[in-house]
């Protein structure tokens, strides 16, 4: 999953221990000055905004942080399957009387 337009995105893809924050999909607009604050930062805004908190530190893989949406799309997070559970006896061989 990846961030949506709006979210917030605190990231970290220089050799500093500096992280800036942004929203999905404009440029950052705020320097944490490290990882915890950066966090904590991201929750807050994200929090104001009613919209999900993502890290990265890379730009390709994504982490949310916290999640405010009101009404958050759960279909792509389903874990369940449309193939019913097979029980252990139906896998065991038939016992045969001789």
């Amino acid at each position: 999953m990846i961030p949506q337009v709006g979210d917030v995105l605190a990231s970290n893809t220089t050799a500093t221990v500096d992280y800036v924050l942004s929203i999905v999909p404009l440029q950052g607009s705020a320097v944490c000055p490290n990882h915890d604050a950066a966090v904590a930062e991201a929750c807050v805004l994200a929090s104001e905004r009613r919209v999900d908190a993502w890290l990265t530190e890379d730009h390709i893989h994504f982490l949310r942080i916290a999640s405010y949406r009101e009404n958050p799309d759960r279909a792509d997070r389903s874990t369940t399957t449309d193939t019913p559970a097979r029980s252990a006896a139906a896998d065991a061989p038939e016992s045969r009387q001789p």
